[in-house]
């Protein structure tokens, strides 16, 4: 049994929290379930909101206080520089750092990852995802 994560990217926060509600309803546990915004803060917004999962970078280590993207080596100069949680969250969301999605987030939109266990639940995600309005329905499997 693999893994598989399926992901939507959705324009608004809204649009993203009718789909958890969705994937709730259709059996996932909210906890299968990430989202994540343009900028950290929001990001744990929503998973304290909604009961998600909140992609680690963006609520603890250095990067948890960054910009989701660069580095902050002026704010400390003594530490260096700072990645942004970017990177992190993704690889800990299961998608790879190069996904092409990728791009709507840095420019505002929310990626939502469902994490699913076998293909019947990857299936019922992608029809949730479609039946939400998602943009850009995808899936990756871990090594992807």
């Amino acid at each position: 049994m693999s893994q598989t994560t399926v992901i939507g990217i959705y324009q608004t926060s809204r649009q993203a929290e009718v789909a958890v509600d969705e994937l709730v309803k259709a059996g996932f546990q909210a906890g299968e379930v990430s989202a994540l915004h343009p900028d950290n803060q929001s990001s744990r917004d929503f998973a304290n909101k909604k009961h998600t999962r909140a992609p680690r970078g963006t609520v603890e280590g250095e990067s948890a206080s960054a910009p989701l993207e660069g580095t902050l080596g002026l704010l400390n100069p003594a530490k260096g520089p700072i990645r942004g949680a970017l990177s992190e969250a993704l690889t800990e969301m299961g998608i790879p750092t190069d996904w092409p999605g990728v791009e709507r987030v840095r420019s505002g939109d929310i990626l939502l990852a469902v994490h699913c266990q076998t293909p019947e639940d990857s299936g019922k995600a992608v029809e949730v995802l479609q039946k939400t309005g998602a943009e850009t329905i995808d899936s990756v499997q871990p090594g992807d």
